[in-house]
């Protein structure tokens, strides 16, 4: 069987429907884990999935209260600024631990939110499979899907 890795925001809106994507792939005998920020694993624990935390110093647990808390002070163009630094810093974050990550706890396979394109970028890298997965509306960056 394969060992699926999980990339996506630690936002419920993300983390329900991967994590119960991940747990059926688990019913039929899978191995998943999911990768992220602490404040994903709570959610993921609940789901019986397994976790690996990266970033853990630049993310502690709560982050993500505090992104809420702040992000609801702003509206229009700073709300906009801030959540693009947000996504850049998450991203960077990604792409510099996650590889290593992967590939020590033998991950063979990539589920992407879609709103996390770096997951595509670190599968090409680490030369595994990943499929992108669009739990929302669907967001086309590439102009060859239709």
């Amino acid at each position: 069987m394969t060992h699926f890795g999980i990339i996506c925001p630690a936002a419920t809106g993300h983390l329900n429907p991967m994590c119960t994507l991940g747990y059926e792939l688990q019913q039929r005998g899978h191995r998943v884990t999911v990768v992220g920020i602490l404040d994903a694993q709570p959610k993921t624990l609940a789901a019986g999935l397994e976790f690996r935390a990266i970033g853990e110093s630049e993310f502690p647990q709560g982050t993500m209260g505090q992104l809420y808390a702040e992000l609801g002070k702003l509206s229009g163009l700073a709300a906009l600024q801030y959540t693009i630094v947000w996504i850049r810093d998450v991203a960077a974050m990604f792409l510099r631990e996650a590889p290593q990550a992967l590939q020590e706890i033998g991950v063979e396979a990539l589920l992407v939110d879609q709103v996390s394109p770096q997951g595509g970028t670190i599968a090409e890298f680490l030369d595994i499979p990943f499929v992108s997965v669009a739990s929302a509306v669907m967001i086309n960056r590439d102009v060859s899907v239709p």
